[in-house]
Order: structure tokens, then sequence, then C-alpha cells
């Protein structure tokens, strides 16, 4: 047998369903028993006839004996056994005495013809062959009766009977029943083998997955119930993997959402108490006639400022507080609402002078909701109109790959990059208070590509001067 027939042959075994392989080794289990039995049979069956035929001879023969030395030649009693196909034949010295009958002469020479095959040494039993080949059984004996020795000569010829088959398999029982049981446990023995292994082995490997130490090469293998239930497991702990990977991200953007939150929380109250504590100053000088604060009108108009700012601040931390909403609905054209926003700045560009240079396609489907997209452009935009010094470039980029925005900035060399897009970080300083940034704009941006698992990138390029900040396409 090839290498690989073998290999084929061990694969298709290997994909019997469990049913299938029991069936087989039932079967495989009675039919070696049957075979295995009846080679012992054919091999020990002559054993077996010749000591059961020779039994049931002596037993025979020994009643002849006892019947002749207590009743002498009783010929009814002796013709029975003849009966039964036993020949028997009594002498006394040289002559014949049994049988007695007229035809005793021909019979005499018959069987004296026979006997003479028969070797004796005293009394004898042995096994003989008739002249036409058939065997039989044979013995001579001396019997004392009477003061009289008579010779005894018995033979029988071997002739399997129903009874005589229904005693050897009688005799033969204990052997098959201990055959069936050495095979059946050299079978059973190796078929518990096979699975005990194979139950090992999905110990085994529920014991790595319970230490999370299970290779993540496992290629799925073809084959039984316990094969597919060994799968079955993998597929489950791949899958149970992967939930506990997304749920530590999740676990994760929770921690951060937590902490940027009390961040948020530290910076709002900071920055709604800083100008509240001035216009309560301001409005107790006002009201005490405090030196300084004769000029209501002025620290007036510095008071509805600061609450211009504050109500801002107050709209733009509702906004944040909303950015936990997420709700896909379709896919925005970011080209168009980048056209539409620019609209809206429009006035503001022109009046700084500013370059704008935009270039895009027809259309860019981004899977964001259109007030969420709009927030992003309109910051993303707004920042950069604010923040480019006059007659400088704003360069906006889109594509199949990436949104780019960048522009001009002055002072880059004081901004940090790594914190730029955090809360109430704002380099607008040359702005009057009523017009300064709360610092919110990059961080509402950043939040919400991240809460739409956009990847994003923003750099400062001190060469260049350059803001730029992208979005990823997906």
């Amino acid at each position: 047998m090839s290498q690989k027939l073998y290999i084929k042959i061990k694969k298709q075994i290997q994909s019997l369903p469990l049913y299938w392989k029991t069936w087989f080794i039932t079967t495989l289990t009675l039919i070696a028993t049957l075979i295995i039995f009846f080679l012992v049979y054919s091999t020990f069956a002559t054993k077996f006839l010749e000591n059961n035929q020779q039994k049931k001879f002596d037993k025979t023969v020994n009643q002849i004996v006892e019947e002749i030395e207590k009743n002498g030649i009783n010929e009814e009693k002796l013709n029975q056994y003849s009966l039964e196909g036993y020949s028997i034949f009594i002498s006394s010295n040289n002559e014949l005495i049994y049988p007695n009958y007229s035809n005793a002469l021909s019979t005499t020479a018959t069987e004296s013809s026979t006997l003479s095959n028969v070797i004796q040494i005293g009394p004898a039993t042995s096994i003989n062959s008739f002249e036409n080949g058939n065997s039989s059984l044979s013995t001579s004996k001396r019997i004392l009766y009477k003061n009289i020795w008579l010779s005894l000569d018995v033979y029988y010829p071997v002739v399997v009977n129903s009874k005589e088959i229904k005693s050897i398999l009688i005799d033969t029982t204990p052997y098959f029943v201990l055959i069936g049981i050495i095979v059946s446990f050299g079978i059973s023995w190796i078929y518990s083998r096979y699975f005990v292994a194979k139950i090992n082995k999905l110990n085994l490997l529920v014991h790595e997955m319970s230490t999370s130490s299970v290779s993540k090469e496992y290629v799925s293998q073809p084959g039984d119930e316990i094969q597919e239930l060994k799968n079955n497991v993998y597929f489950m702990y791949q899958e149970l993997q992967q939930t506990m990977a997304q749920l530590n991200i999740e676990m994760n953007r929770v921690k951060k959402l937590e902490e940027d939150r009390q961040i948020f929380m530290r910076g709002a109250t900071h920055e709604l108490k800083t100008p509240i504590m001035a216009m309560m100053t301001t409005l107790s000088g006002m009201i005490e006639n405090i030196e300084g604060y004769e000029d209501q009108v002025y620290h007036l108009s510095l008071c509805y400022n600061r609450l211009q700012s504050m109500s801002r601040l107050v709209n733009e931390m509702l906004e944040v507080s909303r950015l936990e909403e997420t709700v896909f609905s379709g896919e925005t054209d970011i080209n168009k609402l980048t056209l539409d926003v620019l609209e809206v700045y429009e006035y503001m560009i022109q009046d700084k002078e500013i370059e704008l240079v935009v270039s895009q396609g027809k259309e860019q489907k981004v899977k964001i909701p259109e007030r969420a997209l709009q927030k992003i452009i309109s910051n993303l935009i707004g920042n950069s109109v604010k923040y480019s010094p006059p007659k400088k470039k704003i360069s906006i980029l889109s594509n199949n790959h990436v949104w780019q925005i960048s522009n001009h900035v002055n002072h880059i060399e004081k901004m940090d990059l790594k914190s730029i897009a955090d809360p109430f970080i704002s380099y607008d300083v040359e702005e009057e208070e009523y017009a300064k940034s709360h610092g919110l704009g990059l961080y509402i941006v950043v939040s919400l590509l991240e809460q739409y698992q956009y990847p994003y990138h923003f750099d400062l390029d001190n060469e260049t001067k350059e803001f730029v900040f992208q979005i990823k396409m997906k």
C-alpha cells in the first residue's frame, strides 16, 4: 500500500461520523471473533472429535465389560449395543462364542480381518482404518467369568451425528466465549485509547484557552463529531477573543471618555468661574460707587461682552455633551458640504484677503450624519480662517483617500502639538476678550471623528509655518 493511498484511507476513516465508526468497530469485533474461533475450531476440531468419540467408546466398553462380568454373555443386551453400531466379538480359547448365529462365520471372517489391523499391547484401545478407508475405534480386553477367560473385541466406526456435533459445540463453548472476551477486550482497548486521546486533546485545548495560550494558527480539519466539537470550540474561542478585544477597546474608549469628561468639567468650571468673579467684582464696585467704576456704561459693556462669551461657552458645552449620541443615518457628501461651509465664511475670507485653493472631485461620500459632519468641517474651516494671517493661503484637498485642510499660523513655535486638541486650549491672544475662543473647536472635531471611527492626523510644520489636518477616507 502506497503512502498516498494510506493517507487517503486514513482521512476517510477520520471523517466518518461517530455512529458509523461505532458500527464498524462492533461489526469488526464480531467478525474477528468468529474468524478466530473458526480458525481455532478448524485446527482442533479433529482433536475434539477424537476425544469425544473416545470418551463415549470407553464408557460403552466399560458397560459391556461390567455386564459380562456380572451376567455373562447376554445376547439380548449385546444385540442392543450392536444396533447402536458397535461390533462385539467374544471368544474363548480362540473359539468364537458371540455372535453364534448362522451367518456368524462370514461376519467373523470379515471382522477378523478387520481386527487383525488392531495393534494390541494387552488390553488396548486404538483408532484404525477399515479397508474402505473409514476410521474406527477398537479395543481388546480379557474378562474372567466363572474362572473362564474370555477375549472381548469391540470396534465402533467413527460417525459424526447430531449428538456428536452438539457435544462438540458444548465442549467448545468455553473456548468461544474466551476468544470473544479476548478479541472484544483488545479491540475495545484500542478503540477506547483512540477516543481517550481525542478527548484529552480537546481537554488540553480547553485548558490552553483558559490560559489564553492557544496558537492562532489552528486549521479546521474534517472529521467525526468529536473533531467537529473541537473545531467549534476553537471557533468559539476565536469569537470570544475578538469580543474581548472589542470589549477592551470599548473599555479603553469609555475610560478615556471619562478622563476627558473630568478634564472638560474642570476646564469648564474654570472658564465659567473666572468671568463670573470678574463680573461680580465689577458690579459690586459700581453698586458701592468705588473709585474707578464711575463709568458705568463702559463697565456694563464689559459685563455684557463677558456674558456673550459665557453664552458661547455654554452652547459649546452643550454641543460637547451631545457627542455621545451617535446616530448612523446614511452617508453625507463631504465635498458638497465643504462648499456650503465655505459660503458661510466667504465674507471673512474676502475681508482678510485670504487665498483659497480648493481641489476636490464631484462627490465623496462619508458615513457621518450631515449635522455631525457639518460641525467637523465648520470648525476646521473656521479655525483656519480665524488663525490665518491676512493675505495668506488656505488649501483644501479632497479625494478617495483623504480630506485635508492646511493654513498658515502665526507664532507656531508657541503651539504644543500634543495638547492642541485638548479642551480649553486657545492661542488667540490678540483677539478681543468677547471674541476669544474657548478652545473647544478642535476638541469637538477629534471627538466626532473618533466616535464615527474615522482615522485622522494633524501636524505643525515649523518650516512652512502651516497647520495641516487630515481625515482618512474609509
